[in-house]
Order: structure tokens, then C-alpha cells, then sequence
């Protein structure tokens, strides 16, 4: 089943959509259709020890997937560009294809996983044809490569996703990347691995190979607070950041960065479960009165700013709403920012070297 899943929030103004492959490690063959085996580029199982929550409630070990044929992969592809048709109809600006985290794509990338003697599999090349053709049939479907996103984890060994050798894969395929002019390219840093401990690499420094070798606009995901966001690019570590479980417990999160406005704790134990609301729903936003009051401290700081002294990590708000407000509070106002905190009436074009930190409302799997 290949889904559309909600949404980064990309450059300005633009939603761009997850297109990603739920396969591999799935579910049991109980939730499968027509109880048919999840397809991979591999027939192996997962170990044991490697389990997953069921809509009960109960922990099951995944299921035993099959390998797709060679004369498959095209009709798998396919489906990529339907998803990115249903996309484009529901009026997303463009997609962001998930080929991280263990899911199908990824499963190619990996030679861990991929054991394929076919066009698919074996050299670092061949591994990668399938991920490219994805995101070729996605670009075309969209009506350009402006419009299309990738999301990889070369380093993270989530669920048996592991490589040899990781940094030369995530290498060679940024290399394809770099004669593509994507909307910006993803990428997720380890904060563990599938056993709980920590990552290939030392998370302060695992994407900087990467992002000296990509041309692009780079995403970077893992862990990172307000603080170490903003240090991020302000050091030229990265063009964006995405959040994805500080966005669950705080939905309001772009105003609390802007106005650097305190944090809801989220709640772990409510994550991959099958709860319409609990833990996803039900966190606050912030009151109108913290929201003032937030606002009201802003305005001092810009004024002792304006006095010679400098603000460390500011942000910008572009409110949509007049410099006089209290600025936008929770309920769906559209809201972007960048690394000067002045509210302005209007989101201002963003400049190559202006970034943004950008906020995902999805669950990106433990990694975001």
C-alpha cells in the first residue's frame, strides 16, 4: 500500500505531502490484504527479538515479507506516481518521498536487506535504481523535481535497515541527487538504533559529510531542540530542521519557538497506538493570555535589542496580521518564520541563504 501521509511544511507557503511504502516490516499478514506476505526487496525475516503494536494492543513479530519479482518493481513505482496524483488532486504543492527508516525504498538502499542478484541489487548503483525511479515517476506526476522532496537515513540501522558501509551509500546517492534540482532533500540522524543504543555516529557531527557533499537544500532531523535548530543553520549545517514530536505535544510549536514560549512534555507511551485522540489530539495550544504575554516580552527584547544588545537564536514570525497584534495564536493560521524575530504583515520572500526551520505535524517515527 503506498500512502500519503500529512505533511511538512517545505518552503514558503508550500505543503508538501509523505509518499512512503508500508511494506517490509509490516503487520502481520492478518492486516495485509487478503492475508497476502508484505513485499521487500528481500524474502528474509526479521528477527524475533524485532516486534510490533497491533491495534489490540498486543506486540506481534512482523510478518515474513516476499521479494518482489524484477517485473514487478515497475508496477511498485506506479504506485508511487498514483499516490502523487492523489496528492497533487488534494491540492499539496508538492511530495516528499520517505525512503528512510526501514520502509521499502530503504530496504533496497541496504545491503543488510538487499540481497538481490537482479538490476536491484548488489553494487551501491544498483541499489539506488529503485529509489531514483521513484523519484522520477513522483517529479513527473508533480509537474517538476521543484515540487519533489526525498527523505533518507544512510546511518540509522532502525529495524534491520543496516549498510556496510552507510556514509558511502548516503554518498553515492546524494551524488544522483546533486544533478536534480529537488525541492530539498531530508535527512534523518541517528538518535538510536533498533536495540536502544546510540547511533552509527556521533549525532553533533553525523550529517555534516553529507552536507558538504549535496548542493541542495537539506532537511535535517534528530532530536534538535529550538536552540540547537537555529544553531544548525546558523552554522550552515542544514537549510531546514523538522520536528515531529515536539509539533505532536505542541501544536501551536512555531509561535512557542517565535515567541520562545514554553513546551508541553509529550507523553511516550501514547505514540503507535491506535487512539483517535489520546496523545495526538489533546494536547493545549497556549492560552490568549500567554500568547500576550508572550508577544509583550518579545517587544521588550526587540526594544533592548534596537539598544546594542544582541539576541541570541531569534526568530522571525510572519504573522499575516498587523504589527500592532499579539501575533497568531493556535487554530490553524498558517504560520512561517525565519531567523529574525519581527512580525510582519506579510510572509516576505525567502532569500537562497534565508532559512527556515520547518515543523512536521506527523510522527516520524522515533527519529525526527
Amino acid at each position: 500500500m503506498t500512502a500519503n501521509k500529512l505533511i511538512n511544511i517545505g518552503r514558503e507557503g508550500m505543503i508538501f505531502g509523505l509518499n512512503y511504502q508500508v511494506t517490509l516490516l509490516t503487520v502481520p499478514t492478518d492486516y495485509q490484504p487478503e492475508g497476502c506476505k508484505p513485499v521487500s526487496s528481500t524474502s528474509r525475516r526479521l528477527p524475533s527479538d524485532c516486534t510490533i503494536r497491533l491495534p489490540n494492543g498486543a506486540f506481534d513479530t512482523y510478518a515474513e515479507p516476499r521479494a518482489l519479482e524484477t517485473s514487478e518493481i515497475a508496477g511498485i513505482v506506479d504506485q508511487f506516481r498514483r499516490a502523487a496524483r492523489n496528492a497533487r488532486r488534494a491540492a499539496f504543492d508538492g511530495v516528499e518521498i520517505h525512503a528512510g527508516h526501514g520502509y521499502l525504498i530503504d530496504q533496497f538502499f541496504k545491503d543488510g536487506i538487499n540481497d538481490r542478484t537482479d538490476d536491484y541489487g548488489g553494487s551501491m548503483q544498483n541499489r539506488c535504481r529503485f529509489g531514483l525511479e521513484v523519484m522520477a515517476a513522483v517529479a513527473a506526476e508533480m509537474g517538476g523535481e521543484e515540487r519533489t522532496a526525498i527523505r533518507i537515513s544512510p546511518v540509522i540501522d532502525h529495524l534491520g535497515a543496516t549498510d556496510s558501509d552507510p556514509v558511502s551509500l548516503g554518498l553515492h546517492f546524494i551524488s544522483e541527487l546533486n544533478k536534480k534540482k529537488l525541492a530539498y532533500l531530508h535527512m534523518t540522524e541517528p538518535r538510536f538504533n533498533n536495540k536502544g543504543a546510540s547511533g552509527l555516529m556521533d549525532t553533533a557531527d553525523d550529517c555534516g559529510i553529507f552536507r558538504d557533499a549535496y548542493n541542495g537544500v537539506l532537511m535535517r532531523s534528530g532530536g534538535y531542540t529550538r536552540e540547537s535548530g537555529m544553531e544548525t543553520i546558523r552554522s550552515g549545517g542544514a537549510d531546514l530542521i523538522s520536528f515531529g514530536r515536539l509539533f505532536i505535544s505542541n501544536p501551536d510549536l512555531p509561535l512557542r519557538f517565535a515567541i520562545e514560549s514554553k513546551l508541553n512534555e509529550y507523553d511516550r507511551s501514547t505514540f503507535y497506538t491506535h487512539e483517535q485522540y489520546e496523545g495526538y489530539l489533546d494536547y493545549p495550544c497556549l492560552s490568549e493570555k500567554e500568547v500576550s504575554e508572550g508577544w509583550a516580552a518579545l517587544r521588550r527584547r526587540r526594544k533592548s535589542a534596537r539598544s546594542g544588545r544582541t539576541l541570541p537564536g531569534s526568530l522571525r514570525l510572519n504573522s499575516g496580521a498587523s504589527g500592532s497584534g499579539s501575533g497568531p495564536s493556535c487554530g490553524g493560521q498558517r504560520v512561517l518564520y525565519n531567523n529574525n524575530m519581527l512580525p510582519s504583515p506579510s510572509p516576505s520572500p525567502r532569500t537562497p541563504h534565508t532559512p527556515l526551520l520547518a515543523a512536521s505535524p506527523t510522527l516520524y517515527s522515533s527519529y525526527d
